[in-house]
């Protein structure tokens, strides 16, 4: 085939194609142009729904709006209403509150009008007392003034009184008591417990058995009885000496009373007088009779010794009598010096075995022990073993004596510790005693009923003495 024939052909063709081909572009453009439209109108009714669906909620909203501003409105109501009640009850309370600023100014004038007239009426009050302390001030200057004249005259009159007092010292020597004085007597105490300790070494003694050796001398008072209480013999012989002691060495006087047969120390001890008046009388009645006294001092520290040594022989040591009377006289003689300083003085100074006075102030011995102890808790004290020192009509200066109290443990250790001979006349007394000492063996029996016991033994014991001192009294002066 030619080739021209061919390139007609081609365009032939082209030609077909472009003309089947512009209906279809046409029909396409207009369906683009109708798509654009329809496009554009959905576009518009969407608008108007949002727009419908926007004015449906602006009205809901202008509907809650008109609520609230109906809400509010009530609200300010309300509270205008409750301004108007508020400010009506502020001003009422104003009102109410003038009138008690009103009230409260009237008081308050009223109480400034009185408190002047107070303070004018109290001025004139202290005006009035100032005057009149003035006045007696001036008195008491006058008052003082003749006061001090008085001074004067007194105190001249005191020092003519001193130096008329130095000149009676001078003539009546009366020796005050030296600051240590009661601090020899615990010298005095310790010799006698080794003297004691010394010669007296025997077993265990009973209350009993030692009193009988004593039936015919003056007893001391035993604080306790029971047969079953055993003592020391070193202690029972120092109750006895220091008993001595209390009732004959440490007397107020020795020399013999002419308004009857006890001594002198004894009939100042009953008068009536203040302790330091006869303590001065008794220090001239030994100046004027020393010798005499210490004639009768030495009699009555024979008549002890000799009482003593008797009394005691029994339960000294094997070969001691001798040498214990000499050392028994010598340790009375020293204890009679050193209450001769106490009749020169102007106090009147007392020994006593009763432990009833000052009771706290008392020494205890417990046993076969040698240390004193302070009184500090209520005991049983059985024996006095040295007596207390003091001065009467004053607490504060003393001398402790010593008590002496059995040891807390069994019985039966003190039984086992007494000798045959003292087993058996205690079993003796136990088949012999008094009703009144079975009852006072059983528990439970009360202290009054030994205490009475004790009393009765004690007055018989004192008896004994008053009649054995009288018959020695007036042998020596007949």
């Amino acid at each position: 085939m030619p080739p021209g024939t061919q390139t007609t052909r081609s365009k032939d063709k082209s030609d077909k194609a472009d003309k089947t081909d512009k209906p279809i572009t046409s029909a396409i453009k207009d369906l683009k142009t109708s798509v654009a439209a329809v496009l554009q109108h959905l576009e518009t009714l969407d608008t108007t729904e949002n727009l419908l669906r926007k004015v449906k909620e602006l009205t809901d909203q202008l509907a809650e709006a008109n609520k609230k501003v109906e809400e509010v409105q009530e609200e300010q109501k309300q509270e205008k209403a409750a301004r108007q009640a508020m400010m009506k009850d502020f001003e009422e309370r104003v009102l109410d509150w003038n009138k008690e600023e009103n009230a409260l100014k009237r008081q308050i004038e009223q109480l400034q009008r009185k408190c002047d007239e107070n303070s004018r009426s109290r001025a004139e009050e202290r005006d009035e007392k100032l005057n009149e302390y003035k006045r007696k001030l001036r008195a008491m200057d006058k008052d003082l003034q003749r006061e001090k004249n008085k001074t004067v005259g007194l105190e001249s009159q005191l020092r003519d009184s001193n130096e008329a007092l130095e000149d009676l010292r001078g003539d009546f020597p009366i020796v005050p008591l030296k600051p240590d004085f009661f601090m020899k007597f615990e010298d005095l105490e310790a010799s006698l417990y080794a003297l004691t300790e010394r010669f007296f070494k025997g077993p265990l003694q009973s209350f009993d058995q030692g009193l009988r050796h004593f039936s015919h001398f003056f007893q001391p008072m035993l604080l306790s009885y029971a047969n079953d209480h055993t003592v020391p013999c070193a202690r029972m012989a120092q109750s006895f000496i220091a008993d001595r002691l209390a009732k004959d060495i440490f007397k107020p006087m020795c020399i013999a009373s002419p308004i009857g047969p006890m001594d002198m120390g004894d009939a100042l001890q009953r008068t009536g007088s203040e302790p330091r008046q006869k303590a001065i009388l008794r220090s001239l009645l030994f100046k004027a009779f020393h010798a005499e006294e210490e004639r009768q001092q030495k009699e009555k520290i024979k008549s002890v010794t000799s009482d003593l040594v008797l009394g005691l022989k029994e339960m000294l040591s094997p070969d001691g009598n001798n040498a214990f009377k000499e050392e028994l006289t010598s340790y009375l003689e020293s204890a009679a010096d050193i209450w001769t300083q106490v009749k020169k003085g102007s106090d009147w100074v007392t020994a006593s075995s009763n432990w009833h006075i000052h009771p706290q102030a008392w020494k205890i011995i417990r046993g076969e022990s040698n240390k004193a102890v302070a009184v500090q808790e209520p005991v049983n004290p059985e024996m006095v073993i040295f007596p207390q020192i003091y001065i009467d009509g004053n607490d504060s200066k003393y001398y402790s004596g010593s008590l002496w109290a059995s040891d807390s443990g069994p019985v039966e250790e003190k039984r086992n510790a007494q000798s045959p001979h003292a087993r058996r006349a205690s079993a003796s007394r136990s088949s012999k005693s008094s009703p009144v000492a079975e009852a006072s063996s059983e528990p439970g029996v009360t202290a009054s009923r030994s205490l009475a016991s004790r009393d009765r033994v004690s007055e018989m014991g004192r008896k004994v003495f008053s009649d054995s001192e009288g018959q020695r009294r007036c042998k020596s002066t007949c």
